[in-house]
């Protein structure tokens, strides 16, 4: 199906005429499209405790907005909820006429200091059509740290070679 009973599209969607440029991170990107009240994408908690003193930890996605006629009742926010319930804010514009339209956006946002986090993504929409795109959600782990962990997978491996 394409989506709700309207007709309008909610989920994973391959490809679209209504973007102006492809997809930061292959093909698909999840969209909400007029969703006549709010709709909230909630994804896993993520587990950042071995990481959570590094600098370099980050959440990062891509949002693209349609050129459309917001009505004073529309609203957007991406937000994470990290460490079982403060809300950390990645894009929540008190007007959302200021936000870029027609381009996908990167936004990012520091974990550090955080062991857990969940990634939200919300549209509200009224009588008008509104679209959202959200694509190349990440979270980002320092490299020495993902080394470390890989290296006693190195070390199995080689081991299982020599005694071969």
């Amino acid at each position: 199906g394409d989506g709700l009973s309207d007709g309008d599209f909610i989920g994973v969607k391959t490809g679209s005429s209504h973007l102006s440029e492809a997809y930061p991170d292959g093909d698909q990107g999840y969209r909400f499209q007029d969703p006549d009240g709010t709709l909230t994408l909630q994804l896993d908690t993520v587990d950042l405790t071995a990481f959570s003193t590094d600098s370099a930890l980050k959440v990062s996605a891509a949002y693209y907005v349609n050129e459309t006629t917001w009505e004073s009742s529309d609203a957007m926010r991406i937000w994470v909820e990290v460490d079982g319930g403060l809300e950390l804010d990645m894009v929540n514009p008190l007007d959302v006429d200021d936000l870029t339209e027609g381009t996908f956006v990167d936004v990012d946002l520091s974990l550090t200091g955080y062991t857990t986090a969940t990634f939200y993504a919300s549209l509200t929409s009224g009588a008008s059509v509104e679209e959202m795109w959200v694509d190349h959600i990440r979270f980002t782990i320092p490299a020495p740290g993902s080394l470390m962990l890989l290296a006693p997978g190195i070390g199995l491996i080689a081991g299982r070679r020599r005694s071969a």
